[in-house]
This record gives structure tokens, sequence and C-alpha cells, in this order.
């Protein structure tokens, strides 16, 4: 029933597909595989390692019988959240030993807020998600090590830093769990989990078997700067967020202008407000539960040595912290809700038996809720109204505790239903909104009708649009690298021989690189050998829905240099091309 109910939800979200993020360049690698299988020869130096190649495969196959499709690579993911559904019910079911109990828990897995918005996209959260439901399911059932070493490489090629935040819990369990067997069995075992990443770097730096992943070779510190470079990057891309503007008579600067009161307001504005662990992310009504379920279980599951479950404790709290603690996204959070969301099924079930655990619990989740007031935005009301309803429901829950073993699970279905509908109509609203993926389709139409919009671009001649360049060069069956994974691929940027074997597959002809003086832009495009500009403008009044550096184009109409070549109309947006024609005399037109 799960399965088919994600195949459902996917089946009706790709109708309003509008491709989002960084998916287009992961369509674009697809569509690179498929072409050099379709050519005879492999794709292991091709740039299309970025985050992994396995869970891109199977669309670049499939591209071999439809062609580059974004339908078609959406339907893959589809089809992993299904699995990745399927397997969170077998893992939950073999933790709780109750099929309702198990079904409660997946509900909340696939109406999450990051599952619904994920779902029909080729990003790489739902391929990360089943990778780490892969290795779960290998430790809750007792498999083989061959299983674990499976799944940590699939995490790996999903998303290479989920693997090194798993790992020193994965390898603190082991030292726990097998303490009686023994250094060398602890060693063996330890060194096998790091079996995946030997593999595939050996054969990913040094053969063409495996894509080059720029992310492999920036962890190992083999770039300029070293290893110390790649800490720098990684604490400047993953810093703190910025404060959100809070209640004036709460401003740290009147109380301590430090930066240890700086940090500390920061760490509390992502704690509390709105954007950190709100309906955005993994909701404070299901993650303070479920931490202090999990310490409490930690302790009674490390009495038992032989009890799989202590992993999981171990495996989710080092990234939880970092994910907490740094400026990543909520999106990071999905292949670890899984863990977070059985302990909230457990807190419910368990939980309840004592009844003044339960109630404290209770009592700090409804204050942090409560604490979003002092963060004001625009959707404060609505966003407390909704975390309100889970939480009476909750304490309805807890007043009625006395009832029969039958009964209280009848009425934990209720404020469970109540997470699934919030969470659900969380993400919905905020694709509508924000604007999401159904948002922008309802606005601008299907990928913002980007495959009408090529339809005007000149044939093999360069071209700078203002549009989604990754989009439009899926759609014109060219490539486009952005500037910082083109240094990374393709410019020696590594000190290793695979660098130099990897070549663009064509020459780059869409650009949309960002400028404000109009001079430097005419230079630019000069160097790139650009005589079409494409401006998109969106119509609409709101200010959310807007293409890049669409108010910029009224200086191009009012350039000398640029003639005004055609003009046509979308749904509520409007497309000029204009063109840089040759000065007298057969010199350039970049001449300044």
């Amino acid at each position: 029933m799960l399965v088919l109910l994600v195949l459902a939800l996917g089946s009706v979200a790709v109708v309003f597909r509008n491709a989002v993020r960084d998916e287009a360049l992961y369509l674009q690698d697809a569509a690179i595989m498929a072409r050099c299988l379709e050519e005879g020869r492999w794709f292991g130096n091709a740039p299309v390692g970025l985050h992994g190649f396995l869970f891109k495969l199977p669309a670049a196959l499939v591209f071999l019988a439809t062609g580059p499709s974004v339908t078609a690579a959406t339907f893959i993911n589809i089809l992993y959240a299904m699995l990745a559904a399927w397997l969170c019910y077998l893992i939950f079911l073999r933790v709780t030993t109750s099929s309702q109990w198990a079904l409660a828990g997946a509900l909340l897995l696939i109406t999450s807020y990051h599952f619904i918005d994920t779902l029909p996209t080729f990003l790489r959260e739902i391929p990360a998600l089943l990778s780490v439901l892969v290795l779960l399911y290998g430790i809750v059932t007792k498999k083989k090590l061959l299983w674990t070493i499976i799944g940590l490489l699939l995490i790996l090629d999903s998303r290479e830093i989920l693997y090194f935040m798993i790992l020193p819990g994965l390898w603190l369990y082991i030292i726990w769990s097998r303490r009686h067997e023994g250094k060398k069995k602890i060693i063996t075992l330890s060194l096998a989990c790091l079996l995946p990443f030997f593999v595939t770097a050996m054969l990913m730096l040094f053969t063409g078997l495996v894509p080059l992943n720029p992310r492999i070779p920036y962890i190992l510190g083999l770039h300029e700067g070293g290893f110390l470079r790649a800490l720098q990057w990684k604490f400047a891309s993953t810093g703190l967020p910025l404060p959100l503007q809070p209640a004036t008579w709460l401003s740290p600067t009147g109380v301590d202008g430090s930066a240890a009161a700086t940090w500390f307001w920061s760490l509390l504005t992502h704690l509390l407000g709105p954007k950190g662990l709100s309906l955005v992310s993994i909701p404070k009504f299901i993650l303070i539960p479920a931490i202090a379920m999990g310490w409490r279980l930690q302790k009674q599951w490390l009495r038992n040595i032989a009890s799989p479950m202590a992993a999981f404790p171990f495996m989710a709290l080092p990234p939880l912290t970092l994910v907490i603690l740094t400026r990543s996204s909520g999106r990071h959070l999905l292949p670890f809700a899984p863990i977070l969301i059985l302990s909230f099924i457990l807190f419910i079930r368990d939980g309840i038996r004592d009844i003044r655990f339960f109630r404290r619990v209770l009592i700090v989740t409804s204050a942090a809720i409560a604490g979003e007031m002092f963060f004001p935005h625009p959707k404060l009301l609505l966003n407390l109204t909704l975390q309100a309803l889970v939480i009476i429901a909750l304490w309805a829950y807890y007043f009625l505790r006395s009832q029969s073993e039958k009964k209280l699970v009848l009425i934990a279905w209720v404020p469970i239903a109540i997470i699934a509908l919030t969470t659900f109509g969380s993400a919905i609203g905020a694709s509508v909104l924000l604007p999401g993926q159904i948002g922008r389709t309802l606005t601008w139409g299907r990928h913002s009708q980007i495959p009408l919009i090529v339809t005007h671009l000149p044939r093999q001649k360069p071209v700078w649009i203002n549009a989604n360049p990754l989009l439009v060069s899926f759609f014109t069956h060219q490539d486009f690298f952005p500037p910082n994974l083109a240094r990374q691929y393709f410019q020696n940027f590594f000190h290793i021989p695979k660098s130099r074997r990897i070549k663009p597959p064509h020459p780059q002809l869409i650009h949309s690189f960002h400028w404000g003086d109009i001079d430097d832009f005419i230079y630019n495009l000069g160097q790139q050998g650009i005589d079409t500009v494409i401006m998109v403008s969106s119509t609409t009044k709101s200010k959310k829905f807007r293409f890049p550096m669409q108010d910029l184009r009224s200086i191009l109409e009012a350039h000398p240099a640029f003639l005004l070549k055609n003009t046509f109309t979308l749904k509520n947006k409007q497309i000029h091309i204009f063109h840089l024609p040759p000065l007298s005399g057969g010199e350039s037109g970049f001449a300044l």
C-alpha cells in the first residue's frame, strides 16, 4: 500500500514538473552517459561523476530508448522512493514487531517535507535515503558483512559526505559490539568499512572505470592548498546561518556584541527559527521526542551487546549534530529521517509508559515551538497553528494513556495522522508559494516552458540566456558546467593523472554569467564569441516569481550595441532576443 501511495504521489507530481536546483546537472550527467554508451564507449573519463554515477546509470540506460527525458529520469527517482518506503517498513517491522507501528512510521517518512519535496526530482536526496536504508536493513537483520559494504558503497556514491559522517559512529558501534571478540576482529571490520572508499578512490583516480567525483579528491586534499584548504572550504560553505531579523528587544547586540554572543544567537535562531528545525525540515515535534527517546534507548541497547539497534544512535548523532550546527539545508537531514522517525514512534509507543518522562518531553517540545514567536516572519501564525494542532494531539494522547493497549494504539493514530497531514500539506504549500515546482508550473508552465524557448535559439552557436542554463543545456542537448565545477573537472585542478584525461564532451554553447556593468558584459560576450542574448522576464506582479537578472533588460534596450531581433510572449513571461551585429568595415561588434 505504501509503495503504491508513493507511486501515486509521484505520478501526480510529474504533471507539475519544473526542474529545480542542481538536478539539471545530474540530468545532464545521465544524458552524457547515455551518449557515450550509444557510441559504444564507457563514460569513465567523462565529467559525469559529481555525487556518484551508480544511481544515474538506470536513467542513462532508459535514455538510450527514450532520449534525454526529464519525465523518464523522474520516474527512476520515484522507483528509488518506492524501494525506500518498502525497506523503511521492513526495518520498522523488525524493530517494533508490529505491522501497525511499522506502517505508522513509514507513513511519517513518505509524508515528510523533504521526501515530498524531492520525490518528483532527480536530486540526490532520495538515492541517499535509499542507500542509508540499505545499510540499516543489513544491520537490523544481521546480514553478512557484504551487505554493510554494499550499503556503504551506495552511500558513498549517492552523497560522499554522508559516508564520512556515518563512518565514525559505525566504528564506535563496531568497537562496542565486538569488544569481546578481540582487537583483530575489530580492526578487520573497521578496515572493511573503508573498503568501498579505498576501492572507489583508486579506480576513480587512476583508471577509466569509475568517473571522477571531484568531491573525493577535495576530501583527500589532492588540490591546491591541500587538506587545510579543503577544511577551510568546508567550514566556509557550512558555517552557521546568518541570523534572521529577531524582535529588537531580543537582539544580542544590546546585551553583548562579542563573537560568542553572535554565534550563540545564530545557533538559537537556527534551532528555534522558522527555517531551521521547523515545518520545512525535520519538525521540532518529531526531533525533540526522537532525541530524548534515542538517548533513553541507547543506554538500554548498549546493555544488550547483541542489539543491532544500538548502531542507530551512533550513526545518527554525528551527522545530526553537524547538520543542525551548520548551514546545511534541511533536506540533508532526509537520509537520517528513518532513524529519527523510528525513535519518535518508540516514544509514542513505549515512552508513554513513563509518565514523567513523556510529560517532560512534551513540555520541552511545546516550549521550543512557542519559541518561534521571538522570530517573526510572514507565516508565523500559520506555522504556530499547525504545530499547535500536533502538540494538542500529543497532549490528548498523554491524558488518555489509561485506555487499554488496543485502544491506545488507535488513539495514537490521531497525532500520527495529524503530523502526516501537516508535513505533507507544508510541502505542497511551500511548493506552490515559495515558489517551488508546483508554483512555477502554475505560473510559467512545465519547466517554465524552456523547451519552447530553446526552439528560438540559433543552432550550434553560443548564446547568453538568463533562464536556468543547466535546464536550457539539457533541452538543447548541449553541455553546461558551472565555472566552479568546470575548474575542478577540466583545468587539472587536482594533482592526479585522471584529471588530464577528462575533457568536456562538446564546446560550451550555453552561457549565463552574471553581470552588472554593460561594458564588461559586452567584453565578456566577445571573449566567448556570443552575438545572441536572450532575456526572459516574468510578467507576474509577485516578486517571488522572477527570472535572474530580468531587471537588466532595460539596460540592453537602451544600449545602441544591442538590436532587438525578436519578442514573443508565453505564459506569464516575455522573451526578448537581442543581437550584436558586427561594426562597419567588418570589425567585430565586440570592440570597445
